[in-house]
Formats: structure tokens, sequence, C-alpha cells
């Protein structure tokens, strides 16, 4: 008994540290995802989509910039809010300035945007949506110990 009790007690740390990298890796390959979905909503839509980023609720949500500039939720699932779990760190940057919305266009063009995601543990992921093509590149990179 004393024995399981140890082993529990040693493995701890452990499973609290994979638990926090696969939240991480979940928000980083479902943010991926929203961004890929609001290149091609613009496109098909012929108006501009938003990915957004409210920091001090920590939700984000796909949006339509329409006509008029009146910004409304996407439609069906992509405009509802998702959460972004507390102990996972998300920033975004444009011109290494902070920023909270990334732009796609009916072109397929965007803004030259890097996201961060990680959890101060040894994992950390990288979202960058490039320019001139809109496309969205996701890397995950090991971070010294």
């Amino acid at each position: 008994m004393v024995a399981l009790a140890v082993l529990v007690v040693s493995a701890a740390p452990n499973l609290q540290r994979q638990w926090s990298r696969f939240q991480e890796e979940g928000v980083a390959f479902d943010v991926a995802q929203e961004l890929r979905t609001a290149r091609t909503l613009a496109i098909a839509q012929s108006q501009p989509v938003t990915w957004m980023w409210e920091a001090t609720t920590r939700q984000r949500w796909l949006a339509i910039v329409q006509d008029d500039g009146t910004v409304v939720p996407a439609p069906g699932r992509w405009g509802h809010r998702r959460v972004v779990p507390e102990r996972v760190a998300l920033s975004i940057a444009r011109d290494e300035q902070p920023v909270q919305q990334i732009t796609f266009y009916p072109d397929g063009t965007s803004e030259l945007t890097t996201l961060s995601i990680g959890t101060g543990a040894a994992f950390h992921y990288t979202i960058t949506v490039y320019e001139a093509t809109g496309q969205v590149a996701l890397r995950a990179a090991s971070l010294p110990a």
C-alpha cells in the first residue's frame, strides 16, 4: 500500500505536465483549423472574415465583416465563442505589436501574423499566417527545460 502511494505521488507532477501539454496541443490545432476555415469562408463568401481573440475573457471566434463595416459572428459553429483554458498562454503579434484579430480577404490574402501558444512547460507551438497567400503554418518546437 505504501509503495502504491509513493508511486502515485511521484507520478502526479508528470501527469500534470502531460495534461498541460495536451491542452496546449488541442488549442494550437483548433486555432490553426479556425484560421484555415476563416480563409476558406472569406474566399467562398467573397467578403472579409476575421478571427477574433478577446484576451480578457480568453475567447476566440470567427466574424464576418459586412459591406457596411459591421462585424457579425460567422454562421454556424464558427461564430460561437470558444474559451482558451487559463493555463494555456496565447499571444498574437503583427510587426512585433500585439493584436487581437486576423482578417482574411476574399482574394485569399491576410496579414502577416504570428501566434504563440504555450504553457510555460517544455513544449510550444507557433502559428504563422502568411500575408500573400493567407496560408496557415503550425509548427511545434521543443524548448530547453
